[in-house]
């Protein structure tokens, strides 16, 4: 940890040399897509938002995301993004494309599509589409709770 105690600037200086390093040589593939998403979520945790979008623009502008759960990493890190800047649009957008991805890849029946459906809906409810949140919360609750118990880190 850094002097001022901020894990996310030390993943940052970690990071950032690898990164330079494989955008130098390429800019595609699944591994400098997934180093560079990773660069963004700790800039992002930084403090550093502009950052962070610059360096998903270019994971979007040089790499097919092909890989659904980098995919889904993308969007997780924009619908952070977007409500950090209160943008509930831009957020609904990228929650709603992260459960798509994991729906149309493993199904509703999987406890990872139910996590990422139950932040859909929360998005969904927060933009006042009731009847589509409780839709998906109503299918999707069952399955989170079977599988996630309470103290579950993924319940936050």
């Amino acid at each position: 940890m850094n002097a001022s105690g901020n894990r996310a600037a030390d993943v940052v200086v970690f990071l950032e040399p690898a990164v330079a390093g494989a955008r130098k040589k390429q800019r595609s593939g699944l591994d400098f897509a997934s180093a560079v998403v990773a660069l963004a979520r700790a800039q992002f945790l930084a403090g550093d938002r502009a950052q962070a979008v610059r360096l998903l623009d270019e994971v979007e502008t040089f790499t097919t995301i092909r890989d659904s759960w980098l995919g889904v990493r993308v969007s997780e890190l924009r619908s952070d993004l977007a409500r950090q800047n209160n943008d509930s649009a831009a957020e609904l957008i990228a929650r709603q494309r992260a459960w798509q991805l994991l729906h149309d890849r493993l199904g509703d029946a999987r406890p990872q599509t139910a996590r990422y459906a139950l932040r859909y809906a929360k998005a969904l409810r927060t933009s006042g589409e009731m009847d589509r949140a409780v839709a998906l919360e109503r299918q999707s609750r069952p399955i989170f709770d079977q599988t996630f118990p309470a103290d579950s880190a993924f319940r936050r």
